[in-house]
């Protein structure tokens, strides 16, 4: 509760210079390059049903076979329309959890990217990154302490959006992203309820 509050009092620091902003809808994927940047993340918006792929190497699929995993998203606009509030959960296909991750995100207009503050809820972290839309494509770079201490830099790439379905790619850094392991996760997202 404690890493929450806080979470929340960093997000409100940014609100306090917060210029008024029209509050309009605007379709998720189609229009997200020509809304204002604060319905950058709309796409988001919605409930998520997730299959999630974690790269596994050719010998560890041969001897244990790739692991399923599913998922859900849920995201609301949060902060009187300048954010977004979401929790993305991770099981496995017995239903363990695998991840389970909340996150508040909000548009700094001096930087021209999102914040956000995350809290890792299994194992109790928070962790700060910045987001940002480019070529149709809003990219995310944020740091996660391992077990040992040390920090590695995690990069999301939301792609293929579309009205009911988005595409992340996940990499990974150790070596504050000069170089990058590329695609140790994918995910796909599919509206809850598309197609029913």
């Amino acid at each position: 509760m404690r890493i929450l509050i806080t979470m929340m009092v960093l997000v409100a620091t940014t609100l306090v210079s917060w210029p008024a902003q029209s509050q309009h809808q605007t379709t998720p994927a189609a229009t997200a390059a020509s809304a204002t940047p604060t319905h950058e993340f709309d796409f988001l918006v919605g409930d998520w049903t997730l299959t999630v792929h974690p790269r596994i190497n050719a010998l560890a699929a041969m001897i244990h076979g790739a692991p399923e995993l599913l998922g859900t998203w849920h995201a609301e606009r949060a902060f009187a329309g300048q954010g977004l509030e979401d929790e993305l959960r991770i099981t496995d296909a017995s239903g363990n959890p695998a991840g389970w991750v909340r996150t508040l995100r909000i548009y700094d207009q001096s930087s021209r990217k999102w914040k956000q503050a995350s809290v890792d809820v299994q194992r109790v972290v928070t962790n700060l990154g910045n987001a940002e839309w480019r070529n149709q494509e809003m990219w995310q770079i944020s740091e996660r302490r391992n077990l040992d201490g040390t920090v590695h830099q995690i990069r999301l790439r939301f792609h293929d959006i579309q009205k009911d379905q988005f595409s992340v790619q996940q990499d990974r850094s150790e070596d504050g992203g000069k170089t990058w392991d590329e695609a140790v996760l994918t995910m796909t997202a599919t509206r809850a309820g598309a197609g029913n």
